[in-house]
């Protein structure tokens, strides 16, 4: 009869522990490449979004990046400062304030894109093309992303 799995071996194989290690890891690199260009992942996110659907409103921008509504505002506040977002107000609705990307925006979310997909390439280095697809595959069936605007 086989003798069961220790507790630590029994943790350490739980898939969601995995993959919370996995995607701590992977979230570690992106920040630390990011930061080299004055960004954080949740930025990049945002300027993705614009890029993506054009000018949102703070809210929709906080919905669809499923990120706290204060956190939206401080991030768009320091790419405002940076000069890659601006705020302007919706003709249709006094009460609302759009952001828009700049062109400054465009080119920072160019070389920050270019930056993940190289960080992709050495994250997933040990990994074949097919079962990069794979895990690409699985993990998309087990995350719901937010509604876009």
């Amino acid at each position: 009869m086989p003798t069961p799995p220790d507790e630590a071996e029994r943790f350490l194989r739980r898939t969601t522990f995995l993959t919370a290690a996995v995607g701590q890891a992977a979230t570690d690199a992106q920040t630390k490449e990011l930061a080299a260009l004055g960004l954080s992942t949740k930025a990049h996110g945002i300027l993705a979004m614009l890029r993506q659907y054009g000018p949102l409103a703070q809210n929709e921008l906080s919905r669809t990046m499923n990120a706290a509504a204060s956190t939206v505002v401080t991030l768009v506040d320091g790419l405002e400062r940076a000069g890659y977002v601006t705020r302007r107000g919706d003709p249709g609705d006094r009460r609302r304030n759009a952001v828009e990307i700049t062109d400054s925006g465009r080119e920072i979310a160019e070389r920050a894109d270019d930056l993940a997909d190289h960080l992709e390439d050495r994250f997933l280095a040990p990994l074949t093309p097919g079962e990069r697809d794979t895990l690409r595959t699985l993990l998309q069936r087990l995350w719901t992303p937010p509604q876009p605007p």
